[in-house]
């Protein structure tokens, strides 16, 4: 999701640019999007992985009660 964010907020920015500027929007190339997952990633929390395996665990026992 905050991968989403940071690639909208860069479409808004570029068209803001665009209508009060007229700067030509620029095309997201790799490179960008690389920097954008090593943004997020920098961005995520021990506490944040920790939820994720703990969820994982219960999500793992509901199958095995065949709850899910």
């Amino acid at each position: 999701a905050q991968y989403q964010k940071l690639l909208l907020y860069n479409r808004v920015k570029t068209f803001d640019n665009y209508n009060k500027y007229g700067i030509e929007p620029v095309e997201i190339n790799i490179k960008k999007c690389i920097k954008y997952v090593a943004h997020v990633w920098d961005a995520i929390t021990q506490s944040t992985i920790e939820n994720c395996w703990l969820k994982r665990v219960f999500y793992l026992k509901m199958i095995k009660l065949k709850l899910i």
